[in-house]
């Protein structure tokens, strides 16, 4: 190895994608909640960028990504799981004071 880091880009890409998406349930009761509330602005801006899918709550696209992420995080979880992720924040801002005092 020449000493340089190899990032896989599309990786990269994907998991950013996932992660906003989970953001999206902490922010109201799962992705379709989201959806109803905003999917009309969410196409208005997507639209911008070219052809995009619906997210329309009633659209397939919305139903597999609410699928997918109400496996990994039940919607009955979602105050426990609020609530580890502020800790997780909580912990990251007492590390970058600390670091930001050396």
């Amino acid at each position: 190895m020449d000493g340089r880091m190899y990032v896989n880009t599309k990786l990269v890409n994907v998991i950013a994608n996932i992660a906003a998406l989970a953001l999206l349930m902490y922010y109201r009761v799962g992705v379709v909640d989201y959806c109803i509330r905003y999917s009309d602005t969410i196409n208005r801006v997507m639209s911008t960028f070219g052809a995009s899918p619906s997210m329309a709550p009633d659209t397939e696209s919305v139903r597999r990504i609410a699928a997918a992420l109400e496996e990994r995080i039940p919607l009955d979880q979602l105050s426990e799981r609020r609530q580890w992720r502020n800790d997780r924040l909580i912990a990251l801002a007492k590390i970058k004071k600390q670091m930001d005092g050396q």
